[in-house]
């Protein structure tokens, strides 16, 4: 199962240790990436570097760098060279204001040469009142002008109504999944008791009953967005077409009631087709 690192600096003033304050901050920023990039190395895919680094800015206040981001991508870098490394944010989707400015801060550093390889939204709903969803459109256009892979972080729906939860689940979704720089969601969460906001959860109860909403997003990954096809050949040379989600697929060849092979392929969405022989 790929896994994501959350995250290797959180510059809010609240989220920093007391103890930091009495610390060197660039010794101790370094020793912590130091310590847990030898702890996960290789067994992470992503990691998100700085944490809400447009909201909080203590490192760069404490240390009086300016370029204190770049410097800390360039060395997780360093330490974690196979690992694509994130910004991650709140209110560039679920709510305005940090949209543009999470733009302008990549675009500035990727200009800079730091090794930035996408940005994570951090998606808590709703922020708004009223779901609109071109308006979360014209968000995820803006934020595709960095030219990086987006992905939702932390996606999950706060509302205590049911149906409205669900709607608010499955549309945004839908926008999600439907947008090609879009390449990863993350759900923030799903059993009520082992959630940060219980009424968000998509299994309730000690129980784990699924709710509406835990119905839909199950339904969507597992029926709507799922391929399955059993297709017969007419020939023992015959080419065959599927059109098919991208994902990871098994395919079983049967020859009358016997199993002979089991083949696994990627269907990738960076690739119009995936060619696969198969001889019996």
């Amino acid at each position: 199962v790929p896994v994501k690192g959350h995250c290797l600096i959180w510059g809010m003033d609240d989220k920093v240790p007391s103890w930091m304050l009495k610390e060197d901050v660039t010794v101790e920023v370094d020793r912590r990436l130091q310590y847990m990039s030898e702890l996960y190395r290789g067994r992470f895919e992503q990691w998100d570097v700085y944490n809400e680094q447009l909201h909080g800015t203590w490192f760069e206040e404490k240390t009086g760098n300016a370029n204190f981001i770049n410097d800390t991508f360039e060395k997780a870098h360093r330490l974690n060279p196979g690992t694509k490394l994130f910004l991650n944010d709140f209110n560039l989707l679920n709510g305005p204001g940090y949209t543009g400015a999470m733009v302008h801060l990549a675009k500035k550093l990727i200009g800079q040469g730091a090794p930035v390889h996408g940005i994570g939204m951090q998606s808590h709903f709703p922020n708004e009142k009223k779901l609109d969803i071109d308006v979360l459109a014209g968000r995820l256009e803006i934020l595709g002008e960095a030219g990086l892979p987006l992905w939702a972080t932390e996606f999950d729906v706060n509302i205590t109504d049911a149906t409205s939860k669900a709607n608010w689940y499955e549309d945004v979704l839908y926008l999600l999944y439907a947008d090609p720089n879009v390449e990863g969601i993350i759900i923030w969460g799903f059993w009520s008791k082992f959630h940060w906001r219980p009424d968000a959860a998509l299994v309730e109860g000690m129980d784990f009953q699924e709710n509406e909403s835990g119905r839909r997003v199950r339904s969507l990954w597992n029926d709507v967005w799922s391929t399955r096809a059993t297709i017969t050949p007419n020939s023992h040379n015959s080419s065959l077409v599927v059109r098919a989600f991208h994902g990871e697929y098994d395919i079983d060849v049967w020859v009358e009631s016997e199993l002979m092979t089991t083949l696994q392929v990627d269907v990738l969405d960076s690739s119009p087709s995936t060619s696969i022989d198969i001889s019996i």
